[in-house]
């Protein structure tokens, strides 16, 4: 009886010693007084999954549930593509959401697109309607190309390598209150025999040109702004465009730049103040005001640098 009573306690001694060796140690601050514990490890939360690809061609009004991996093209005219603020992304190439040719009446809205070559691309696309949208970090986030009667409101281009809005032989379409900001190259570029477009209530910031009209004839720029870009407002090889109550401020060089070749342009109750070079420079000459090629009347200027204009005479 007292073998096996002995042979027990040394067995129970054996397993505490045991259980004391698998408790981890208690930290403790030096004087041996246990500190306080962390409480229990977090768990880690599992990767958030990878977006799926997005719907290949859109060809009946679609609202995206999802973010989705691009490119997505619109196949149907009179749809609607509502992306309800769901991003669609893209790996450095190719288009974002492509209308083609010939497709008309759509609407593209809420949409957030990045990653592309081109974020939103039209190419012989006429009377849509794109709202709403914001793309950024793409090359050009907005590419018209022989696209007509277009209307783009209230979007966003940002941080575009090299434009945010460009028209390319695209012509009788509007672009009120959208915003290009922080565009290496160009906000607003009107180009290649782009004409008859209305630009109203745009701003561009922190671009390198604010606005650019290049070989484009008979648009209407009105009560736009441009700010802290280097160039506010820049006209070159066009002729016969309309520039009223636009304002260009704070830009690092000239607040509206008219190249040699650019005449017969109107530039009518625009303002430019606190540019780094001067409010109006126009290296054209002809028949026109301070024997511009140009007509100027009731601009103003102030805080301009270099001075209110070159030549003298184009503001007051």
């Amino acid at each position: 009886m007292k073998a096996k009573l002995g042979a027990s306690v040394v067995l129970v001694l054996v397993l505490a010693c045991a259980i004391a060796l698998a408790r981890p140690a208690v930290p403790t601050d030096g004087a041996n007084r246990a500190l306080p514990s962390d409480g229990p490890t977090p768990a880690v939360p599992a990767d958030e999954p990878a977006p799926g690809a997005c719907p290949s061609a859109i060809q009946n009004d679609t609202t995206l549930t999802e973010d989705c991996f691009g490119p997505l093209v619109i196949a149907t005219s009179g749809i609607t593509l509502d992306c309800a603020g769901f991003t669609v992304t893209g790996s450095g190439t190719g288009n974002g959401i492509t209308l083609g040719a010939g497709i008309r009446g759509v609407t593209v809205k809420n949409c957030v697109v990045t990653g592309f070559a081109h974020g939103v691309y039209l190419d012989g696309a006429s009377s849509n309607l794109l709202q709403g949208n914001t793309v950024t970090g793409n090359n050009v986030s907005f590419y018209l190309v022989s696209s007509d009667g277009n209307n783009l409101t209230g979007n966003a281009a940002d941080g575009s390598a090299r434009m945010g809005f460009y028209l390319e032989g695209s012509s009788f379409n509007a672009l009120t209150y959208n915003t290009a900001n922080d565009d290496t190259s160009f906000g607003f570029v009107l180009d290649l025999g782009s004409s008859n477009n209305t630009l109203a209530y745009n701003a561009a910031v922190r671009d390198h040109f604010g606005f650019s009209l290049t070989l484009g004839s008979s648009n209407t720029l009105a009560a736009n702004n441009a700010s802290f870009d280097d160039y506010g407002f820049f006209i070159d090889q066009s002729s016969s465009n309309f520039l009223s109550g636009n304002r260009a401020d704070l830009n690092s060089e000239d607040g509206f730049l008219l190249s040699s070749s650019a005449s017969q342009n109107t530039l009518d109750a625009n303002m430019a103040s606190n540019n780094g070079g001067f409010g109006y420079d126009d290296f054209s000459s002809g028949s026109g005001t301070a024997a511009t090629a140009n007509a100027y009347g009731a601009n103003t200027c102030s805080g301009n640098t270099a001075g209110g204009s070159s030549p003298a005479g184009l503001c007051a």
